[in-house]
């Protein structure tokens, strides 16, 4: 395990390495003098050299960049140009909101998707899977940011069960973000959870415990879900790592005050510092995300060997 966690710790530095580098190209290509920005239109060209020179945008473009890894190994992503706040805390303020909204809806995605998938291969052909068919196509046809208006439309204003927008609400402004999260996403989990539980449902290991005697939920549950979960794992492990880097649509719709709304606000002002370290912390968080699901599929399938030889 320990070697294992070695060499996928040596490949996230890789992975993250290779983002920065990414980060720093866009910021550095896109077309605003950032120190124009921070002087402001009417800052004579004697102050804007002066703040480019303060910042090192005059020095040479591989300096500019190893002084930004190093600054971002210490947890200095810089400071906005649009509210001169330091970029990692006001990130760090907006992720327990991501994050609050990335497992609710995650677990929306998982009851409603895994839930009609296993139905739907257990039953097969009958009027289950059909109408599990027909809730894929509609929650893929569906756009999401339609789901959250019309949500938002007959449950928060024709009927106001709850808020309309923003986190003010508490629990109950989660309920209707979670919920245009999770219903969109869940289509993939019903389409996924039923086409893996069909192929380990005709393994020779669950004929045979059919051919036991065992009740069918033990055979459905204990026999065949469990070795169903490997591929609804990582699906759900890339999902959350995304979800943690900002839901940009469903936190635009209800205005909630995530990692994605911050990220587009940055978009909008060209806020570059905000734009690089919005891209770089989600990319950590997808990366950590990765890591988890597969040292999960050890504890879930003892089988899986974190050896070389076992990989």
């Amino acid at each position: 395990m320990l070697e294992y966690l070695g060499r996928r710790l040596l490949w996230s530095a890789v992975v993250l390495l290779a983002a920065s580098m990414i980060t720093f190209t866009i910021g550095v290509l896109m077309p605003a003098n950032p120190a124009r920005m921070i002087a402001g239109p009417n800052a004579p060209a004697s102050v804007v050299d002066s703040i480019a020179h303060e910042l090192g945008l005059d020095q040479p473009v591989y300096v500019q960049y190893w002084r930004y890894l190093t600054r971002a190994l210490h947890g200095n992503f810089g400071r906005s140009f649009k509210t001169s706040q330091k970029v990692l805390p006001t990130i760090l303020r907006r992720f327990p909101y991501t994050a609050e909204l990335a497992l609710a809806g995650l677990f929306v995605e998982l009851i409603i998707g895994v839930s009609l998938g296993v139905a739907a291969a257990v039953y097969r052909g009958s009027g289950i899977d059909g109408a599990s068919m027909v809730f894929v196509l509609l929650a893929l046809a569906v756009p999401p940011f339609w789901l959250g208006i019309i949500l938002l439309y007959l449950f928060a204003y024709v009927v106001p069960i709850f808020p309309l927008g923003g986190a003010a609400g508490g629990a109950s402004a989660l309920v209707l973000p979670a919920l245009t999260l999770g219903v969109t996403g869940s289509a993939f989990y019903t389409r996924m959870s039923r086409a893996s539980m069909l192929e380990v449902l005709s393994e020779d290991y669950v004929r045979t415990a059919r051919a036991k005697g065992l009740k069918k939920a033990i055979v459905i549950y204990k026999h065949a879900f469990r070795n169903a979960l490997r591929p609804i794992i990582t699906m759900a492990g890339l999902d959350l790592g995304v979800f943690m880097g900002g839901v940009l649509i469903i936190e635009e719709v209800f205005g909630w005050p995530g990692i994605g709304t911050l990220a587009w606000q940055a978009i909008l002002n060209v806020d570059i510092p905000m734009i690089m370290g919005t891209v770089l912390f989600t990319a950590v968080v997808i990366v950590l995300a990765n890591t988890a699901v597969d040292i999960l599929y050890g504890f879930i399938d003892p089988r899986i060997s974190f050896t070389r030889g076992g990989e």
